[in-house]
């Protein structure tokens, strides 16, 4: 019996553990979208048209901000020695006078932003895009990591710039504000941290290690091969009072009425958490097949077994109708035994589940997510309950069909 069980057991772990696993990736990137939700944020996404930056700006029912990005990194800095050699690079981005605080960029190639606030000095302003002043916005992880103790503000940075003849030349940028850095620039400060020994200072890491960062800039400043560079706007769109639903709606409308707005894509938090979603659904589909295969193997298990009980209890039975009982009772007898096994199951399964999902989410917290808790939803324990309550009693139903069918007379001379 307790071999039949294990088949019920292993696929409760299996269907809960992917839930489990499931649900808290999901939950965890709620953090991500949060800031969307909480500014009613919206991006347009779009090559760079100024017309259609110019039409969103003059809206006064929205909050609007521009970033160009053109995908070009930048050598900062280098740490380390001969093949023992970690690079920092900044990846620009150009912003407007409107450098939206309520929706940065966290890094990289990601969709993903935070709420942040100024730290020290100022944001980008009309006058450094009219003047073509060269002035720069970095974090704090990048300002600690260029000047350590140091104050940034008024040090520089050495970025290629193209002149009015197209030739590239190295200028120098003067750090005129200090924003607060996202959990993924720390995240990056705190590894490049481990990769040193503090005792020995002898740095661990590879030749071709590659820390990014983002720096901002104003966007009438064209950096070093940005005219060849895959260039990407993003108008970012913010309101008190607007719902962000609403807002996305309205945009692709005016992107549906006026052909010279060039809008490719518009992101909100549904959208983005809709993304998260499809990332996992097929590893979910995976799971749900994985678990339907054994859960039919088990019920075969546990039709075999309840036949070779209905078997062993024919005597039972027929005593059993010789004293009045219906078929009804003897079929409702049997299922109810599908019905406990199921349970019992269950309850195994769940808590096997729970703790083999702890230890999972120890293992892949930093990396599939960073979250503080494991999400054990009621729907998952239910789900998982029922699949194996319905097993059990769907694998009971033809030995119990079968045992209402023994007639007395050969039930009484079974031996």
């Amino acid at each position: 019996m307790a071999l039949t069980l294990s088949g019920l057991v292993l696929s409760v772990v299996i269907l809960m553990v992917g839930m489990i696993i499931s649900e808290t990736y999901l939950e965890s990137k709620q953090y991500y979208i949060k800031p969307y939700r909480e500014s009613n944020g919206v991006i347009a996404q779009s090559n760079v048209d100024y017309k259609t930056y110019d039409y969103f700006k003059n809206q006064t029912e929205y909050n609007v901000s521009m970033e160009i990005d053109n995908r070009l990194v930048y050598k900062l800095m280098e740490l380390g020695e001969d093949e023992y050699t970690t690079n920092i690079y900044g990846r620009g981005i150009r912003v407007d006078e409107n450098m939206n605080l309520a929706l940065v960029q966290m890094g990289e190639d990601t969709k993903e932003r935070y709420c942040t606030k100024l730290v020290r000095g100022r944001l980008i302003n009309i006058d450094d895009i009219y003047d073509l002043k060269k002035v720069t916005v970095i974090d704090t992880a990048l300002a600690g990591l260029l000047f350590g103790t140091e104050e940034a503000l008024g040090k520089e940075i050495k970025f290629p710039v193209n002149d009015e003849f197209g030739n590239v030349e190295y200028e120098s940028f003067e750090i005129v504000g200090v924003i607060e850095a996202s959990d993924y620039a720390n995240k990056n400060v705190d590894t490049l941290k481990k990769m040193y020994m503090e005792e020995q200072g002898e740095l661990l890491s590879r030749n071709g290690s590659i820390f990014q960062f983002n720096f901002y800039i104003p966007y009438s400043i064209k950096m070093g091969n940005s005219d060849n560079a895959d260039n990407t706007m993003n108008i970012i769109f913010t309101s008190k009072t607007e719902a962000y639903r609403d807002i996305r709606y309205e945009i692709m409308m005016v992107g549906n009425r006026n052909s010279y707005i060039d809008i490719n894509n518009v992101i909100d938090a549904d959208v983005i958490y809709n993304m998260y979603a499809a990332d996992i659904k097929s590893s979910q589909e995976t799971i749900l097949y994985a678990v339907l295969i054994i859960f039919v193997i088990s019920g075969l298990s546990i039709m075999n077994t309840m036949m070779f009980s209905v078997k062993e209890r024919i005597n039972e039975i027929g005593i059993r109708k010789a004293v009045g009982a219906f078929n009804a009772d003897i079929v409702g007898q049997f299922i109810f035994e599908g019905f406990v096994y199921g349970l019992i199951s269950s309850v195994i399964g769940v808590a096997v589940a729970v703790v083999l999902s702890s230890h999972i989410f120890l293992l892949l917290n930093g990396s599939l997510f960073n979250f503080e808790r494991l999400v054990v939803s009621k729907e998952a324990v239910m789900l998982s309950t029922a699949a194996s309550i319905l097993a059990g009693v769907l694998a009971s139903i033809i030995p119990a069909v079968y045992s209402s069918h023994i007639k007395v007379a050969d039930a009484l001379r079974f031996d």
